[in-house]
């Protein structure tokens, strides 16, 4: 056989090995990838459309039902695999979008502001602890609809980062003047909104200002006690003065009687999940902005630690200022998470768990800080019980205590000299308030003390 006749050869059998694959390749892909789908394996007739009437109909009944998306992926750990399963996807966040909607809040709490979950029809609301900061004090809550409430916040958890509100009042609408036509009128009203935010915001820092003003009387009162006796006396006189006069005491967190329902999310099972699922992450990035309302990312969880004192979830979920305290949201629309610390990375945001809530309830309720140590900020004359001095600033001096005052009881329990007072006050919590009995210039007094926080270097 000649070269020429052998090459010819050559190329023919390649021509025809080529054919093959052409044809069979496609053909087993086909079927592996049905047989993923259905456990069916179908031959080359039913890939190529060589069927009767009765088999076609079969094979478009399981083609059907093969790309009808399993939303279950979501929940896996896997990627959508089909344009039917993405389209499936888009479908369902936006469905989640209308359902999360209207319990995703704005919180102004101090000067500081971040975003919540309202999570009970009667309106308690989980955020991160540094989006409220102090215990029992009152805060301002938007809605997305721009109904504005009044709550109070309750229990903080630094070392998980978890904080809750209770909401007990909704600011009414101020009545406005009657629309006019034309656009001067317009631009008015809008001017009187903007106002009207400004004065809410002013009111959610009352309770600050308040605590400014006692703080500045107690300080005055305090240089008294150090310079001038006198004053102490005239002090006593009108106390004894005003002493049978009854005190009226007020709760200003009092829930308002006509409270509305509201909407809310429930609280999911955060144990239950796993590396890759596919959660959301809503709330005001940026701070409010009624124009735009909330904001909805689609992430996966890529980490999950389940330590008491440090638990977390990490997703790639992407945060920015503001979306602090906000929801992180399953697939099935409950709160697994709140989001804490955002990360310089795309892949570094932190959430806290909603089991650490749900551990937590009845300790989260109470308007003190769980995971600190209480402090009272006086020196004692030695070891006794008699205060020495009383720094300004500090809760004790915007309590009332002042220096020569003989600490006699706190609580229930008696005090003779500092070491039952260290005891006394290790069994309490920063920002509780709590009866203290002194002996002032021989008469007794009953002061309510708030208690402070140990500093970290108190700590050590």
């Amino acid at each position: 056989m000649s070269y020429l006749n052998y090459l010819h050869l050559r190329v023919v059998f390649l021509l025809c090995l080529g054919l093959m694959a052409a044809v069979f390749v496609p053909v087993s892909y086909a079927q592996q990838t049905l047989e993923l789908q259905e456990g069916i394996t179908l031959g080359p007739e039913a890939i190529f459309g060589e069927l009767d009437d009765e088999e076609d109909e079969e094979l478009s009944r399981l083609v059907d039902k093969s790309t009808i998306a399993n939303l279950e992926f979501l929940n896996s750990g896997q990627s959508p695999t089909s344009i039917e399963q993405l389209k499936a996807m888009q479908e369902h966040v936006a469905s989640l979008y209308e359902r999360v909607e209207s319990s995703v809040v704005n919180i102004q709490s101090g000067r500081g502001q971040g975003s919540g979950v309202v999570v009970s029809s009667d309106g308690y609301v989980l955020t991160a602890a540094h989006v409220i900061s102090v215990p029992n004090r009152m805060a301002v809550i938007t809605f997305p609809d721009g109904t504005r409430a009044r709550a109070q916040t309750l229990g903080l958890l630094r070392t998980l980062d978890a904080g809750l509100l209770k909401i007990y009042e909704v600011i009414p609408e101020r009545k406005k003047a009657e629309e006019d036509a034309d656009d001067d009128a317009a631009e008015s009203d809008s001017d009187d909104e903007e106002s009207d935010s400004e004065e809410d915001q002013e009111k959610s820092e009352e309770a600050d200002d308040k605590d400014k003003s006692s703080e500045d009387e107690d300080e005055s009162d305090e240089d008294k006690s150090d310079d001038e006796e006198s004053d102490d006396d005239a002090e006593d006189k009108d106390t004894e003065k005003t002493e049978d006069k009854p005190k009226v005491s007020r709760d200003r967190f009092a829930t308002q009687e006509d409270l509305p329902s509201f909407s809310y999310l429930e609280i999911g099972e955060s144990e239950m999940l796993k590396l890759g699922q596919w959660v959301i992450a809503v709330g005001h990035p940026g701070g409010l902005d009624k124009d735009r309302g909330i904001v909805l990312r689609v992430g996966r969880v890529n980490e999950i630690e389940k330590e008491r004192q440090a638990a977390y979830v990490r997703t790639d979920c992407t945060l920015v200022g503001g979306d602090s305290g906000g929801p992180l949201i399953g697939m099935d629309g409950s709160v697994i998470g709140i989001h804490s610390r955002i990360g310089m990375r795309l892949k570094q945001n932190f959430h806290v768990p909603s089991q650490d809530f749900m551990d937590n309830w009845s300790s989260l309720l109470e308007p003190v800080v769980h995971d600190r140590d209480a402090n009272l900020a006086v020196s004692f004359r030695g070891d006794t019980s008699v205060i020495e001095s009383v720094p300004r600033n500090s809760s004790a001096a915007r309590s009332g205590l002042r220096a020569s005052d003989r600490i006699i009881r706190i609580g229930e329990k008696d005090i003779y000299d500092k070491l039952q007072f260290d005891d006394a006050i290790s069994d309490l919590k920063p920002y509780q308030q709590v009866e203290f009995e002194v002996q002032r210039k021989g008469k007794n007094r009953v002061i309510n003390v708030t208690l402070g926080e140990k500093t970290q270097r108190e700590r050590r």
